[in-house]
């Protein structure tokens, strides 16, 4: 019964969604937050997304986290910047996203081997993403992305899920 209602809220929400081409046109703007969770930790992120055209778009932003090791626990702050492109759309209600992410940070926290420890590094992101309009101002989606990181002492890579929900104006 419940994934009938679920496929139902679903439907009904395509029929709300007329105004949804609006979204992934030239100088489109949107807030966004995301929510990513990996076996290590979480990171919340907030950013700024601006379309370039129906198929790119950029995002910048904010992102925090904290992360547990085995033998360490850090937090992290990173901006970053990243970069979309559209591959597939349905319906222009849903769309797939392959980024690419380039980000700075700082970190710090305490390693068993290192004591108390902080330091710098670079990283990259790379993910795809699937975006469904819920109304024309709002969307929301899921993620999956790989991250590598460089000058980094602590890890050197990891995988993300999480969610996200974009204000669109």
């Amino acid at each position: 019964m419940i994934r009938y209602l679920i496929f139902l809220v679903f439907l009904v929400s395509l029929s709300y969604s007329s105004n949804a081409q609006l979204l992934r046109v030239k100088s489109a703007k949107s807030v966004d937050y995301f929510q990513g969770f990996n076996p290590k930790g979480f990171e919340s992120s907030i950013g700024y997304g601006y379309s370039f055209s129906n198929s790119f778009r950029l995002k910048t932003g904010l992102s925090i986290g904290k992360h547990n090791m085995t033998f360490s626990s850090f937090n992290r702050i990173q901006p970053y910047f990243s970069v979309y492109y559209n591959f597939y759309r349905f319906n222009e209600v849903l769309f797939f996203d392959a980024f690419g992410s380039f980000k700075v940070g700082f970190q710090s926290g305490y390693n068993n081997v290192f004591g108390g420890h902080s330091n710098f590094y670079v990283g990259e992101r790379i993910g795809i993403n699937a975006e469904y309009i819920i109304y024309h101002f709002l969307t929301a989606g899921v993620f999956f992305s790989q991250d590598f990181y460089q000058l980094n002492d602590i890890n050197s890579k990891s995988f993300s899920l999480g969610f996200f929900i974009s204000y669109n104006f």
